[in-house]
C-alpha cells in the first residue's frame, strides 16, 4: 500500500493479523514516519528494509533487513534505482 493512499484512508484495511513490511531507503520519510504508531497499535509487527537500522522506521521495526550504505545511479542521487533494486 502506498503511504498516502494509507493516510487517505485506506489504512482502515489494516488488522491485527497484519504484518507490514516497509521498504525506505532513509527511513526519514514523512508519510512512512506518520504511520508508524498506527502501525504498532494494529498491526501484528513491522519489518523494515532500510539502509540503516539506525533511523526512524528501523528504530520502531521488530525486524530490520539494513542493506548498508548504496550510492544511486542517477548523478544527482535523486532517483531510486540503486535502492530500489537493492531493495528487490
Amino acid at each position: 500500500m502506498h503511504p498516502a493512499e494509507a493516510i487517505h484512508g485506506d489504512y482502515g484495511k489494516f488488522g491485527p493479523d497484519d504484518l507490514v513490511l516497509m521498504l525506505t531507503n532513509s527511513g526519514e520519510t514523512e508519510e512512512l514516519v506518520r504511520m508508524l504508531d498506527s502501525i504498532r497499535r494494529t498491526c501484528r509487527g513491522l519489518i523494515a528494509i532500510t539502509s540503516s537500522a539506525d533511523n526512524t522506521v528501523a528504530r520502531a521495526a521488530d525486524l530490520v533487513l539494513d542493506y548498508g550504505k548504496v550510492t544511486e545511479a542517477c548523478p544527482l542521487g535523486l532517483a531510486p534505482s540503486t535502492s530500489t533494486t537493492v531493495m528487490l
